[in-house]
């Protein structure tokens, strides 16, 4: 169901001392009205048709971003493993000075213990 809404849209005619209001009717849906009338905004497209000569006004239907909440599946030495319903996450902090060698050494530590982790964890699932 379609319902209409009008919005006055101010033209100049050849004097600029007079203005002209002419009506212009919109074609919107009712949920966007009911967006409207409740303060919120309502991003979308206006389009006329060039066969009938109306104005309609198609609301963007967008769906919010879904965030899911990381849980902590265990501490390593450098960081912690972390766990959501769709990935696991490996976070490490190093301190530069370290060095490059042995960075590459504690990731791969880290990383060893994060699988231990995960392991230890499937296990305890499914008994």
């Amino acid at each position: 169901m379609k319902s209409k809404m009008a919005i006055y849209i101010p033209t100049q005619t050849l004097h600029s001392q007079f203005r002209k209001i002419m009506r212009k009717f919109i074609e919107i849906s009712e949920e966007t009205l009911e967006r409207l009338e409740s303060g919120k905004s309502v991003e979308g497209s206006m389009k006329k048709d060039l066969k009938t000569g109306k104005i309609t006004f198609t609301a963007w239907k967008r769906k919010a971003p879904k965030y899911y909440k990381e849980k902590k599946v265990a501490d390593l030495d450098n960081g912690w493993l972390g766990k959501t319903n769709l990935h696991y996450t490996e976070h490490l902090k190093f301190a530069r000075s370290m060095g490059f060698s042995r960075i590459m050494d504690a990731m791969e530590r880290n990383h060893r213990q994060a699988k231990d982790a995960m392991t230890d964890e499937e296990i305890i699932n499914r008994v």
